[in-house]
């Protein structure tokens, strides 16, 4: 089976790609691949109120994604699979 990885940072420019994706994956008979890449920081950021802990920030790259998923696919036409990754 085919495979198109889509990357995405979460951006209005990213989900323009990842709304290209899906007439794609039909195109060409497909999955689609839908990545978030992220790097942990331990500790506070200058002028951050609010600190994740790895495990969170894990949560929400899900949540992110799975609402990714549902607005670039939202009839489930295709088959989409979500893949978070520490950078």
């Amino acid at each position: 089976m085919k495979q198109i990885l889509i990357a995405t940072d979460f951006s209005d420019v990213s989900r323009n790609a990842g709304l290209c994706g899906p007439e794609l994956a039909m195109a060409y008979n497909a999955d689609l691949m839908l990545l978030h890449a992220y790097r942990h920081i331990p500790g506070p950021v200058i002028g951050s109120q609010v600190i994740l802990t790895l495990k969170g920030m894990k949560q929400l790259a899900q949540q992110r994604l799975d609402t990714e998923k549902k607005i670039i696919n939202p009839e489930n036409r295709i088959n989409v699979e979500t893949y978070y990754k520490e950078n």
